[in-house]
Parts: structure tokens; sequence; C-alpha cells
């Protein structure tokens, strides 16, 4: 039995280098893209609180400490994010973060939220700083998360997705 094929190796080994040429800087301009997709959508939802622009509702204790120190701009976080691209080898890195320190954690504690257990020294630091007494059976702080990164990669993500099959098609025209 004869194996008839059409073209030759030749043929196949010229495609795949033709590939291999356009792979990285479309790589590139891909991850590029992707990221600043991301930065964008992470600010925007920052500044919009994650409601599309609505207010978050705030609970009486948060209200009373704004009165006493002023509403926050909102700006801690969304001025820490660092957008950074670099060639590591043969592969191009795009990051999107916040580095360590107070921003970091207050991002972790708004995307995510955090439930804090109510000390004797919190006690005395709301009551002397705020004049916020919590009753005796207050035992924890909660705070509902935002999830700005996971809501902002999530559109990301299924945007690049689809983008990233068309590079696909793409480098092998």
């Amino acid at each position: 039995m004869d194996l008839e094929i059409k073209g030759s190796f030749a043929e196949a080994i010229a495609l795949i280098k033709r590939a291999q040429q356009r792979v990285k800087p479309m790589g590139a301009d891909w991850a590029t893209t992707q990221a600043t997709a991301m930065d964008q959508r992470v600010r925007s939802h920052l500044d919009t609180q994650g409601r599309g622009g609505a207010a978050p509702p705030l609970s009486d204790m948060t209200r009373h400490i704004y009165s006493v120190d002023g509403e926050p701009d909102g700006s801690g976080i969304v001025n820490h994010l660092t957008l950074e691209f670099r060639q590591s080898g043969d592969r191009f890195i795009a990051v999107l973060g916040i580095p360590d320190g107070k921003p970091s954690m207050i991002a972790k504690v708004q995307d995510r939220g955090a439930t804090i257990p109510v000390s004797d020294r919190m006690r005395g630091f709301l009551s002397a700083a705020y004049g916020i007494h919590l009753r005796k059976e207050t035992t924890h702080i909660n705070i509902p998360g935002r999830h700005f990164w996971e809501d902002s990669l999530r559109v990301v993500k299924r945007k690049g997705k689809k983008d990233l099959r068309k590079l696909i098609r793409l480098i092998f025209v």
C-alpha cells in the first residue's frame, strides 16, 4: 500500500519556520494588549467601587469615621497599581499588581474581604479615636470583598482567549 502525501516535508518545515518567526512579536503584542486591558478594567472597577459608579452602602460606623477623618478619595490602591513588561529568555512577561506594603494589604482586604477579631485594644482605639463604642457581644468586624481582581480577570480572560485563537490562526497563515 502506497501512502500519498500532498506537498512535501520541506513545505511543512517552511510553514513552521515562518510561524516561528511571527510567534514572538505577535505573542508580545497579545500579552501587552491583555495586561493593558486588565489594568484599565481594574482601575475602572476601583473608580466606580465595582457598582457602576453608585456609592457603596456605608455602615453607621463607616459614616461616623468619615465624619471624623473625612471621606477617602479611593486613590490609595489605584495610585499603587503597577504594570510591568519584561523579557525573560524567549518569553515576554506582563505583570499587573501592587507591590508589597500597606497598599497591597488594603487591596487584598478590599478584594477578598476580611473578618477581623475585636480585641480590647481595638475597642479602646475605636472608642478613643472615633467615639465608637462596640457592644460587648461584638467579637468580629466583617469587611465584605469587592472582588475587583477576580471580576476584572474573568472579563479580560474571556476576551483574551478569543484573541489568542485569532492569533494562532494568523501565525499559521
